[in-house]
């Protein structure tokens, strides 16, 4: 399973908490000798306005960032909190409610596919990927019964200095496939502009590049101009055969993990 996912550096980072701002211009005012400028407030409504938009710019606030997560069992409990706002929703109304709230959380987006979509097989693991003695949590969806140790793993989070920190999450334009030895495989794509798949390993709590293919379209030529990426980031030009070969080739060169996703549907 390959669930395409929000462009995220890979690299791990404290991801920083703020709020979703609201840009307001401010509004032109003829300021020439004719002119006059008053100021009335005519009756209640227009405070009520006021209050009406502070308490909106209030709402648009993230309920909690990654980086003011203590462990992993509080962000485990807002998921399976959201999970029960999800299935209790009757109407469209309801279901309206439920993605503002969770749209407040900016981890959401990534998982949000597997809440809405199969919140039968979302599930969740902790287990040592790096072997440093940490582990790591991973959110995903797990395979069908007849593959039941293949989960499609969507999130991957580690702990530092106490507080959670977030290594990938899928999301619209960017993939990431978690593989045995801590390999990850980060697979990317911008229509009609650049696409890659690169590969990591994770290791002590952070990534090291190992290598990649990046390519992108030549519209006057009708073709594709591939590139190869080393370990030190240098990039050399390789012909399309050769960037397709390889593309294929680090796709299927490391082996899945064999996972099995403690559901969330359980604990409820």
């Amino acid at each position: 399973m390959r669930p395409r996912i929000i462009p995220l550096v890979l690299l791990i980072f404290t991801t920083g908490c703020g709020s979703v701002k609201t840009d307001i211009e401010n509004t032109a005012i003829d300021k020439s000798a004719d002119s006059e400028i008053s100021i009335e407030v005519t009756d209640e409504s227009e405070e009520e306005s006021v209050a009406n938009t502070d308490d909106t710019e209030e709402s648009l606030q993230h309920e909690k960032c990654i980086s003011e997560y203590d462990s992993y069992d509080e962000l485990l409990e807002d998921i399976k909190n959201l999970l029960d706002i999800y299935e209790n929703a009757d109407n469209n109304t309801e279901k309206s409610l439920f993605y503002d709230k969770a749209f407040q959380y900016e981890w959401f987006l990534a998982i949000a596919p597997a809440i809405t979509d199969n919140s039968d097989n979302f599930g969740y693991q902790q287990v040592d990927i790096d072997g440093d003695g940490i582990d790591e949590l991973l959110l995903g969806v797990n395979a069908p019964k007849d593959n039941s140790y293949e989960a499609g793993i969507i999130s991957m989070f580690t702990i530092r200095d106490g507080k959670v920190e977030s290594v990938f999450e899928c999301g619209d334009r960017e993939n990431f496939e978690l593989y045995e030895d801590g390999i990850i495989l980060d697979d990317f794509g911008m229509p009609n502009s650049t696409y890659s798949l690169k590969c990591y390993k994770y290791s002590a709590g952070g990534t090291e590049f190992i290598e990649g293919v990046e390519w992108e379209p030549v519209f006057e030529e009708h073709r594709c101009q591939y590139y190869y990426i080393d370990s030190s980031l240098q990039e050399r030009e390789i012909s399309e055969e050769e960037g397709r070969e390889f593309y294929e080739e680090l796709l299927h060169r490391y082996n899945k993990p064999k996972f099995q996703l403690h559901l969330f549907k359980e604990k409820q």
